[in-house]
């Protein structure tokens, strides 16, 4: 396995191309005068020579940092097979890097001032590797400078 992706019967290179359909939508409102937004990701990798071909990913946002003293909650959960995508381009974060896995993001962003964000996330998920599953949990504190 190669960041997750199926590698080859060397064991260097990738099993598969990738050629990639994806398909994003967001829906946003206010409930309560406070900006709320559902969102959905989806990409199948049209060539994968094995049958762990897709991902998909659904989330929701309450509210919106962007004034200091605001804050925002969102929450995601995803499932990324082992050659929906190329492993070494997704996010780093998720399941430690890769492919082949699934879970849970949640995220509180606070608005400090202007230019200045702070947020904590967790990531809940299991990683799938040599047949098994492993658990993956990461807290993360962000301090976020904008200019």
């Amino acid at each position: 396995m190669l960041a997750g992706n199926t590698a080859d019967s060397t064991g260097t290179k990738w099993a598969s191309d990738y050629d990639i359909i994806e398909f994003f939508g967001e829906y946003g409102t206010k409930f309560s005068g406070l900006p709320v937004a559902v969102f959905g990701n989806w990409v199948k990798n049209t060539v994968a020579i094995s049958g762990e071909d897709t991902g998909w990913l659904v989330g929701a946002k309450l509210n919106k940092a962007k004034e200091p003293g605001s804050w925002e909650l969102s929450y995601d959960y995803r499932d990324l097979e082992a050659d929906a995508v190329l492993g070494a381009f997704n996010d780093s974060d998720f399941i430690g890097g890769g492919t082949d896995g699934e879970g849970h993001r949640f995220n509180f962003t606070y608005q400090l001032a202007k230019n200045l964000q702070t947020a904590l996330t967790y990531f809940h998920n299991q990683k799938r590797s040599d047949g098994r599953d492993y658990d993956y949990r990461r807290l993360q504190a962000d301090l976020l400078l904008k200019f």
